[in-house]
């Protein structure tokens, strides 16, 4: 069975609806920046929508990946 790949350089919005969290995904547009010159716009491209107890347990998950990473030195604290 394959997997789908679904590349998103952010988050770009979250929000509650329907009993469900709906997460956007978003891609920098190229040479399309923001008004005020500075980092190239965001544009919503995928949505993932899952349900509150899905989502706090992926959230616990990530901040454990991110405890890791710190350990391993490969973020440090001031990027996080």
């Amino acid at each position: 069975m394959s997997k789908e790949t679904i590349y998103a350089d952010e988050i770009s919005d979250i929000h509650y609806t329907g009993g469900m969290i709906r997460m956007d995904l978003g891609t920098y547009v190229t040479g399309e920046y923001q008004e005020d010159g500075s980092e190239p716009r965001i544009e919503s491209n995928s949505q993932v929508v899952i349900p509150t107890s899905g989502f706090l347990e992926s959230f616990n998950n990530m901040q454990e990946f991110v405890n890791k990473l710190l350990e391993a030195g490969i973020l440090s604290a001031e990027q996080e």
